[in-house]
């Protein structure tokens, strides 16, 4: 039941307390099914934390919430990231076990006092943390319907082509526009998407050419980010650079890079993190900006 994806940001639930013997736990719902549930938990070790399979107890859902029977969740590397640092040290408290994983996608199996809009059996997809187990909760307002046709495989990636969709109308993007993309990884590669079906021209650049194979299967033109980058971008349009950058590493050498790529006029779309230019800077630290 866990599908693997490419998320942004997501916190681990905390591990549910255990079910007490005889069941327990959250209030009933239409579905009636049994309080224990399993989950992917990320438990700590000596040399980092490993996933396991738990029985957890099934959430009580709150005023404002929903419960969602997750078919799919994401995942992103932050998620590697803590459970890497799920070490447990001598002479130090150890770590708390947490369910992972990041938004899902399923159906509705119970509703929360006050939440109007959704019934049980809804498809839908959810904003949430603690997607790796059979139920998770979100909040109501972070909860948004799946259309008929779209598998909650596909559902769970609802943010990275959001954060695409953000790029490309911040950088102004439309058909036949020489567009260069700094990055290939997943939000990278959400941008070359939805840059692609406005009808722009994509040239996207990676250091890792697995990302640039993939890049080039979507439809972009690939140059590798080597010394002579600035020399292949003013070739390809006619040495005046390109009208619209974005870039999607995170990288401040990278972010410093695209005044050198663009046009005169033209945009530069920093994904994340802040960029220097001369004097001034600009702040991108969640969201897409807009540098011209």
């Amino acid at each position: 039941m866990f599908r693997r994806g490419g998320r942004v940001s997501c916190r681990p639930q905390p591990l549910p307390p255990p079910p007490p013997v005889g069941g327990g736990g959250g209030g009933g719902g239409p579905l009636r099914e049994s309080k224990i549930v399993q989950a992917a938990v990320m438990v700590p070790g000596p040399e980092g934390g490993h996933w396991d399979i738990r029985e957890v107890q099934r959430p009580t859902v709150p005023p404002g919430h929903l419960l969602l029977r997750v078919h799919a969740s994401s995942i992103n590397r932050a998620e590697f990231r803590r459970l890497h640092n799920l070490r447990v040290q001598p002479g130090k408290p150890a770590p708390e076990e947490r369910v992972g994983g990041g938004d899902a996608a399923g159906e509705i199996a119970e509703l929360g006092a006050g939440v109007v809009g959704f019934k049980p059996g809804d498809r839908a997809m959810g904003r949430c943390a603690g997607g790796f187990a059979e139920y998770v909760l979100a909040p109501a307002s972070h909860v948004h319907p799946v259309p008929t046709g779209i598998t909650p495989f596909i559902a769970c990636f609802a943010e990275p082509i959001t954060i695409g969709i953000h790029a490309c109308q911040r950088g102004q993007i439309s058909a036949g526009e020489y567009v260069l993309v700094l990055g290939c990884g997943p939000i990278g590669l959400a941008i070359i998407e939805v840059a692609l079906n406005l009808g722009a021209h994509v040239v996207a650049s990676d250091l890792l050419s697995s990302r640039l194979e993939i890049a080039q299967r979507l439809g972009a033109q690939t140059i590798h980010p080597d010394d002579a980058l600035i020399e292949k971008v003013l070739a390809q349009t006619m040495g005046e650079g390109a009208p619209v950058v974005v870039e999607a590493t995170g990288s401040p050498k990278v972010m410093q890079s695209t005044v050198n790529l663009v046009a005169a006029g033209g945009r530069i779309v920093i994904r994340g993190g802040n960029l220097q230019v001369e004097n001034s800077r600009i702040e991108a630290n969640t969201s897409s900006r807009t540098l011209r």
